[in-house]
């Protein structure tokens, strides 16, 4: 059996601060990053456990800022799976019986959950009017073409937000959120123990799993915190303003849906001025005073009050 294993940090059993998901603080990255290999590894013994022969890593969590780097520790993965980096190549996939999900986290707008954000912490989004966050939309990919997620980890406004889409899936609830920037975390062997065990069942139930599947065409609105982000997406072609920060789209696809979201998200980022941050983080003295300047966004970024909140979704189509 051939598995996709999706890896986000935020969901991890042992990050516990949300410094710690973000390698502009290195004293802390360092032990996120062992604690990130950790837990993909109990995932990766119980999934072959239960009879998987092919395992794809996919290491997701900042890819589009810094797609050569990864987040696990190679040299420390378990032998013989094939690591990439990007929950983008879900999309390229062939050939998949089952997706599984480890380090996740909550969407954009939870009131309680631990580092929730939707692919990045300026954007949300509704699909048929359901506000979606990250793993819903990589389930929605992948059940599109008929792979069914089977296993999702993290903490628990994560995990009670995705069963409801998906009431089949395996969890493992390996912290318990407290904020938005703060939780409750098992000890390493407990959560660990309980990822394995979540693993090994949910491939051995995959007769009973099903796919997500999100009804044709899709209406979806990606919403922003001001007019500003809005102003920038919305010369995709296609695109309808329907108020002053929100934008929508309709799509005869998930796959283009997705798309339009995450092309609105780069557009409404300025990902443009790519370039030039290369040239300045070139300096050392102009990279430091940069990272200086990050750390103080992120910082603001958790203590300011969330700019949307949402209520869990809907049962929203017919799945399977």
């Amino acid at each position: 059996m051939r598995v996709m294993l999706l890896v986000d940090v935020e969901g991890v059993s042992q990050v516990d601060d949300v410094r710690a998901a973000s390698w502009n603080y290195p004293e802390l990255y360092a032990q996120t990053q062992i604690d990130v290999t950790l837990d993909t590894n109990a995932a990766i013994r119980g999934l072959r456990a239960a009879g998987a022969t092919e395992i794809i890593v996919a290491d997701g969590h900042g890819a589009r800022v810094r797609p050569h780097n990864f987040n696990l520790l190679p040299e420390r993965l378990e032998p013989d799976v094939k690591l990439v980096r990007g929950a983008s190549h879900l999309e390229a996939a062939k050939g998949l019986d089952a997706l599984a999900m480890v380090g996740m986290h909550c969407r954009n707008g939870t009131p309680i959950g631990f580092m929730g954000h939707t692919t990045s912490g300026f954007t949300a989004v509704t699909f048929n009017g359901e506000w979606f966050g990250e793993v819903a939309m990589l389930a929605a990919v992948a059940g599109e073409r008929g792979v069914p997620t089977i296993l999702v980890t993290g903490d628990d406004a994560t995990i009670r937000e995705n069963h409801a889409f998906m009431p089949w899936i395996e969890t493992a609830v390996v912290k318990t959120a407290t904020g938005r920037t703060s939780c409750d975390c098992l000890s390493g062997d407990v959560a660990r123990a309980q990822i394995e065990t979540a693993a090994r069942c949910s491939l051995e139930q995959l007769a009973s799993m099903k796919p997500l599947v999100v009804a044709t065409p899709v209406e979806t609105e990606v919403w922003f915190p001001s007019l500003y982000h809005a102003d920038l997406a919305e010369i995709i072609p296609g695109s309808r303003r329907v108020s002053e920060t929100a934008i929508a789209q309709t799509s005869e696809s998930f796959f283009d849906a997705r798309r339009f979201f995450s092309t609105a998200l780069r557009l409404a980022s300025g990902v443009r001025a790519s370039g030039l941050m290369k040239t300045l983080m070139d300096d050392p003295e102009t990279a430091a005073g940069i990272i200086a300047h990050h750390r103080k966004e992120q910082e603001d970024f958790w203590k300011a009050p969330p700019w949307i909140t949402v209520e869990l979704p809907r049962q929203i189509a017919e799945n399977g």
